[in-house]
């Protein structure tokens, strides 16, 4: 039985953890596993050359994720909060706003990386073979952007609602399409790079189908009008405000991998960029699963402020960080007690440095702390405080670029290491105190009307409500 609104209101918080997580988090992986299924047929079946050129051009895959992150987190925002505040008239216009903002960023997108892929690809350092398969395969892949962005964001929509085992459904029959029309296009008709970008598009294509079939007959909660291209400018200004937090976190990760790699390379040699590199996949593939989890607590933190329940959503909080963490401490225990083993699935036959294998505990233990940081960060979102969470997103920024051109300095690549375990420690710190203050801000006695506010562009506006 999937969770209502009313669940979301009013069954144990524990017990919409133990429901909601494990179609999340299985929906993530799904997603990851989508990453790489372009990067594996294309090595496979059209060689080194090829592969290298996707390797190249990925950092520009980032812009999509960027707009993606923009619109869903946003609309996702918006769409709890007017769940449990029983507001339809808000619902509404809400998938017409979506429609609308993604055709008009994918042109954006589509024009311009069409003409400046192969210019791009040379900034990034593609030449001769590589830089042909990299313009063409980004070239290709970014025609489909209007899919792209549709296809994630209204996923994230239904998701809002706390309809993730639907979501996830529909995720895993885009990955499996992906994975047979890349295979068609790419082995059996020979269209190399350009039939794994069409696979994808196509993929994407299928996946934004799929949503939008769920939100328009009736599957959702969601109040949704009749679909059309329109910006009801209020709303758009809301979304716009709330997203642009998530918009500048995906923005700056290219230039916080360009900036740590480079250090890595500059001040360390192959073999401690190569030890590097397995601790960044291990690190990133650990982390993946608390995702999950903070895709269910976005709709039990929107729904629950919306509904002037901003106890229990702050009790939300705090539940689903002890779960994150709970979850993270099982996750990496293998890493902890058996590191050489846990490296050696990435670097065979290797023999490690005890210092070596410290750095890489020392970054796992920072791992636990992290949900600290990332349930605050949603619950920001999530209520509509989007000064709060962008002002955390660039501030992130200006703590992380000191520390990661300063520690190296001092210590070499073990201060990479420092520095990355000293930005995430610092960070969490802050949005915890930061999280504590605003639950004391926003708290209200359980008698006080449903009446949210939303902090948009500096602004405070009324979102609705219901005697």
């Amino acid at each position: 039985m999937r969770p209502t609104t009313h669940a979301f209101l009013h069954d144990n918080l524990w017990h919409l953890l133990r429901r909601l997580a494990p179609p999340g988090i299985a929906g993530m992986l799904i997603v990851s596993v989508n990453a790489l299924v372009d990067a594996v047929l294309v090595g496979r079946w059209v060689g080194p050359a090829a592969l290298a050129g996707l390797t190249v051009v990925f950092p520009l895959t980032l812009i999509v994720s960027s707009l993606v992150g923009l619109l869903s987190a946003g609309v996702a925002s918006v769409a709890s909060r007017s769940l449990g505040a029983d507001d339809p008239t808000r619902q509404r216009e809400l998938l017409n706003v979506l429609l609308t903002l993604s055709l008009l960023l994918a042109a954006v997108v589509s024009t311009a990386g069409y003409c400046c892929a192969s210019t791009w690809a040379q900034l990034l350092g593609a030449t001769g073979a590589v830089l042909d398969y990299g313009t063409a395969y980004y070239q290709t892949l970014v025609l489909g952007s209007f899919f792209t962005l549709l296809g994630l964001s209204t996923s994230m929509l239904i998701r809002a609602t706390g309809q993730l085992r639907q979501a996830m459904t529909y995720a895993a029959v885009a990955v499996l399409a992906n994975l047979g029309l890349a295979a068609l296009l790419v082995r059996g008709l020979h269209l190399g790079v350009r039939g794994a970008a069409l696979g994808t598009g196509g993929a994407m294509l299928l996946y934004a189908a799929l949503n939008l079939q769920h939100l328009l007959r009736g599957r959702t909660p969601l109040a949704l009008g009749p679909l059309r291209l329109r910006l009801d400018w209020p709303l758009t200004r809301e979304i716009l405000a709330i997203g642009s937090s998530a918009f500048l976190m995906q923005a700056t990760q290219f230039g916080r991998q360009v900036l740590i790699f480079k250090s890595v390379t500059h001040y360390g040699n192959v073999a401690e960029l190569a030890f590097f590199g397995a601790v960044n996949r291990v690190y990133s593939f650990s982390i993946l699963p608390v995702f999950g989890i903070l895709q269910a607590l976005q709709p039990t933190v929107g729904i629950n402020h919306g509904a002037g329940q901003y106890r229990r959503s702050q009790q939300a909080v705090r539940v689903f960080r002890l779960g994150g963490i709970g979850l993270l401490l099982l996750i990496s225990l293998p890493s902890l007690l058996f590191p050489a083993p846990v490296l050696g699935l990435l670097l065979p036959a290797t023999a490690f440095a005890a210092a070596d294998l410290a750095r890489f505990r020392l970054l796992m233990l920072v791992l636990l702390i992290t949900p600290l940081a990332s349930t605050g960060y949603v619950y920001f979102q999530a209520t509509g405080q989007a000064r709060l969470a962008t002002t955390l997103a660039v501030g992130r920024e200006a703590l992380f670029v000191p520390l990661l051109l300063l520690l190296p300095r001092w210590w070499g690549v073990p201060g990479i290491y420092y520095g990355l375990a000293a930005e995430n420690v610092c960070y969490a710190s802050v949005v915890l105190l930061v999280t504590t203050w605003s639950f004391r801000q926003v708290a209200r006695p359980a008698s006080t009307p449903r009446l949210p506010t939303v902090e948009s562009l500096g602004e405070t506006q009324t979102v609705g409500q219901r005697n």
